[in-house]
């Protein structure tokens, strides 16, 4: 009996066995699950790629984007006609983005009014034909700003235009004017003027020569009072508030500062000189 139901065991089985090989050779194998498994595992990674991504640009936009606090501190230059004279412009920097804006107010306020300190101190009865200021701002941080100011001039009933060179630097925290004794001393400086050492910004060595024979006429005294004097803000005098005949400013270590000299030689010079560790 057992070894009976063996052998129909066995014989069922042969049989299940050559049946599914019968449908395995001929007949289509059904592949829609396959291809949905496909499908719906290609879309979850383009979905995971696609959430990388955005997590990766999320991150990079938290990482780079500046904050309010570190903006850069910005200058741009605007024109002032006093009176509404359009014969006469000067322009001048105004700045933006410091972090104390009370002191951004006072710092904009004070760059127009040195701005406008020379035309001002030709005085309401010498109003000139004609004037024209350029400013140009050499250097801006956050610790200070220096303006250069140059132009030309035609006084009341002049028959020609005169040059125009001034200078501003300003401390932006303590919201002051700085000068030529803040980087150096004028006697130093009047001594480097004197000697044979000296060196002229951007004139040609003819005009180099007259400089050098013009200040032969000149003691080291005389420059030395000049250097005093030199720079914003403006010196009071029994006759009121003076403009200097002298301005400088530092850039890139190396010292500019003006003199003046005849108007056949340019109305002013300026002279250079290095200064380290400033």
């Amino acid at each position: 009996m057992k070894h009976k139901l063996s052998a129909l065991l066995l014989l069922m089985a042969a049989v299940c066995l050559l049946s599914g090989c019968k449908r395995n050779k001929h007949e289509p194998v059904d592949l829609t699950s396959i291809h949905t498994s496909k499908a719906a595992a290609e879309t979850m990674a383009s979905s995971i790629a696609k959430q990388e991504e955005t997590t990766t640009a999320s991150e990079e936009t938290t990482t780079k984007a500046p904050s309010a606090n570190a903006a850069q501190i910005a200058s741009e230059i605007q024109s002032y006609h006093p009176g509404d004279q359009e014969n006469i412009t000067i322009s001048y920097p105004i700045i933006s983005n410091m972090k104390d804006s009370g002191n951004e107010e006072e710092v904009n306020k004070l760059l127009k009014e040195n701005a406008s300190a020379f035309y001002h101190s030709l005085g309401e009865d010498n109003i000139p034909d004609s004037m024209n200021i350029k400013c140009s701002v050499e250097s801006l941080d956050r610790n200070r700003i220096t303006a250069v100011y140059k132009g030309v001039y035609t006084p009341k009933g002049g028959s020609y235009p005169i040059n125009v060179f001034y200078t501003n630097t300003v401390d932006l925290q303590q919201v002051k004017s700085l000068g030529i004794n803040d980087y150096s001393d004028a006697y130093t400086m009047a001594g480097y003027l004197m000697s044979e050492d000296v060196e002229f910004y951007q004139v040609s060595e003819g005009l180099k020569n007259s400089l050098l024979a013009h200040r032969a006429a000149q003691t080291i005294e005389d420059y030395t009072n000049l250097l005093n004097e030199a720079d914003f803000p403006l010196k009071t005098s029994d006759s009121g508030k003076e403009f200097p005949g002298s301005f400088s400013y530092l850039n890139q270590s190396t010292l500019y500062f003006s003199i003046p000299v005849p108007h056949e030689l340019g109305d002013y010079a300026i002279v250079t000189i290095p200064i380290d560790g400033k």
